[in-house]
């Protein structure tokens, strides 16, 4: 009599890279900007390369996962580049949980010694404020001298200032409108007086209209954020500048903001923060400064006017 046999069913396996697609999407979904989708390409790759691609979604576990940090202090030397990572792997791990692959997995961060930015002086900033000779000079030196202008004077980030179009000024109520922002809200600015004449002198010199990009290449097109931001690193050096980041401009903002007194709040809306953490980290960082300085703002001081002693 023949043995019957049993037809073993071959249970598939879900692999880390078929969920990451899936996470991909899901990204998508949210409308997350191409540029987050990417960083999460860029931050997680060590966290594949450690795992394989292949690997059985279910072997992602507390200790698993304890061990990957581990591994990661152990190639890395830097604790701020380790938890970049752990930020992206979180909202991984979020996903899959969410999705029923894997149990809840915590993510703690390690401690990281905050360390203040090294913005631009004034010293710095009078150098790179100061105006060109607009007969002689290029319209880009032209250009990014006003780009400066506008950084220094609003605190926006790059890939804010190279979508702002010369409608979105209001020039009779002095704001601007940024459309294009990180948490996709548009954000309505002040300007200072002055910037708004730096710009209405610059569209005398780049005309347009309404629908155009504020800021725009020689030939009028608009300009991408790596060419922005390495326009303005030559123009710095053109300066004697050696710092060159644009970013730091942002920085440089908010702690001008911090050291005059303002509340985190009211930096939290210029900025566009959505919490008040990254605020409340600009205010640890420079507080400290801010509090040297308290004469030069304190209410009691500012209320005191000399008399003269009269005598009897």
């Amino acid at each position: 009599m023949a043995r019957i046999k049993m037809a073993v069913q071959k249970q598939e396996v879900t692999t880390l890279s078929n969920c990451f697609e899936e996470f991909l999407k899901h990204c998508k979904r949210k409308n997350l900007s191409e540029a987050t989708i990417k960083s999460y390409r860029h931050h997680l790759a060590k966290f594949f390369q450690y795992f394989g691609d292949d690997t059985d979604i279910m072997l992602l576990t507390q200790n698993t996962i304890y061990d990957y940090v581990s591994h990661l202090q152990e190639v890395l030397d830097n604790p701020t580049t380790i938890n970049t990572g752990l930020r992206h792997l979180k909202a991984f791990m979020k996903f899959l949980n969410e999705q029923g692959y894997i149990n809840a997995v915590k993510i703690t961060f390690l401690k990281v010694q905050e360390t203040t930015k090294d913005c631009y002086t004034e010293q710095e900033l009078r150098m790179l404020l100061r105006k060109p000779d607009v007969k002689h000079c290029s319209f880009a030196e032209y250009r990014n001298w006003c780009i400066v202008n506008f950084l220094v004077g609003t605190g926006c980030r790059i890939s804010t200032l190279i979508n702002v179009r010369i409608a979105d000024i209001d020039f009779d109520n002095a704001y601007v409108t940024f459309r294009h922002t990180k948490n996709k809200q548009p954000q309505i600015n002040p300007l200072p007086q002055n910037l708004i004449s730096i710009i209405q002198d610059y569209l005398d010199v780049r005309k347009g209209t309404g629908e155009d990009y504020l800021f725009c290449s020689e030939l009028g097109v608009q300009l991408h954020p790596h060419s922005a931001s390495h326009a303005i690193m030559f123009y710095n050096r053109s300066r004697g500048v050696s710092k060159t980041s644009a970013h730091l401009f942002r920085h440089t903002f908010a702690k001008n903001r911090v050291m005059q007194g303002g509340d985190i709040f009211r930096l939290q809306k210029v900025l566009g923060h959505q919490t008040l953490q990254m605020s409340q980290h600009y205010s640890n960082l420079y507080g400290v400064e801010a509090l040297q300085n308290t004469d030069s703002f304190n209410l009691f001081n500012r209320l005191q006017s000399p008399t003269k002693i009269k005598v009897k």
